[in-house]
């Protein structure tokens, strides 16, 4: 992937190349995309000398029928261009912070369609009348497509991402085995929803939520109508035995009310493979994400004071 350009200054042409080198991350504690650039030239042998002095311009994120500058740029070059070729490496940078991540993320449809474009300025030297002038190109574009599966390697290697799984403490009352598996679907919901893959996303969440039941022994539940108990019957029966106790009654009856909302969001949860009700956007996914995160590290919060307390009585 290149581009040339070129300045003509009486019967001289200079001849600059710009091409793309690999993309990557780096962070966290600078969250930012490197886009290396190789710069060379090469002139015939005449009385001017140039040297390129600086590359400036825009990063363009591109979506459908519309794009949007993420970022500028201006680069000190400082390549002495002469009869053979020098070249030069130059480092694009783009920072990533939230407002950048959400304009990438709602113009991207599964690849990223990024372009640069620029202008070269160059120092011209007169060796005759030992004169100095400055020219500069026109614009000029790289267009780069990033394929989803790249892009999601590239922002994980910044360390910045616009979706924070809270820290969860495994209450030593439960152990790790039955967190773990609440957990693991947490890490996959954030996998489908940086995938793009939002529904999944909502279904892991819907996965995480199922084992809070079973965490800890309940008294047993009668049949009601020769029906078997209900998700939420077990999990009244839950929070009435082990998390009344430490929150009180009112927080009790909001946890398990929003517990239970999400176990059936977007889904009739009568069966074992619910049927979905609406489609889900990226700002469902990401509150739904976020509002389970918080309810598991909650959780885990609650029943871990709960193990002190059974020790220090």
């Amino acid at each position: 992937m290149k581009t040339y350009s070129g300045i003509k200054e009486g019967k001289c042409k200079v001849k600059t190349q710009v091409k793309l080198q690999y993309i990557r991350g780096e962070g966290p504690e600078f969250p930012r995309i490197i886009i290396p650039l190789g710069i060379s030239g090469e002139v015939p042998k005449e009385r001017l000398v140039y040297t390129l002095m600086t590359i400036q311009g825009d990063m363009i994120i591109h979506g459908p029928r519309k794009y949007v500058i993420i970022g500028n740029f201006s680069e000190n070059v400082s390549l002495k261009i002469e009869t053979e070729v020098n070249e030069r490496e130059v480092r694009l940078i783009i920072p990533i912070d939230f407002w950048r991540l959400e304009k990438i993320e709602q113009m991207r449809k599964d690849d990223l369609e990024l372009s640069i474009e620029f202008d070269l300025n160059y120092l011209i030297w007169n060796i005759e009348n030992k004169r100095s002038d400055f020219s500069s190109t026109d614009k000029h574009s790289i267009r780069i497509t990033i394929p989803q599966s790249e892009w999601i390697k590239i922002l994980k290697n910044t360390g910045f991402t616009d979706l924070k799984i809270l820290e969860i403490p495994y209450p030593e009352v439960i152990g790790h085995e039955k967190f773990d598996i609440m957990v693991a679907h947490l890490n996959e919901s954030k996998s489908f929803f940086y995938s793009g893959d939002y529904e999944s996303a909502v279904e892991e969440c819907r996965l995480a939520i199922e084992p809070i039941p079973n965490l800890l022994p309940i008294e047993k539940i009668s049949q009601v109508d020769g029906k078997d108990p209900t998700f939420k019957d077990k999990l009244d029966q839950f929070c009435k035995q082990h998390i009344k106790s430490e929150i009180g009654k009112e927080k009790t009856k909001m946890l398990t009310e929003t517990i239970w909302s999400f176990s059936s969001i977007f889904h009739h949860p009568s069966s074992s493979k619910p049927s979905k009700i609406v489609n889900v956007n990226r700002a469902d996914a990401e509150f739904i994400v976020h509002t389970v995160s918080g309810i598991i590290s909650y959780l885990g919060k609650i029943l871990s004071k709960k193990k002190k307390i059974v020790e220090l009585t």
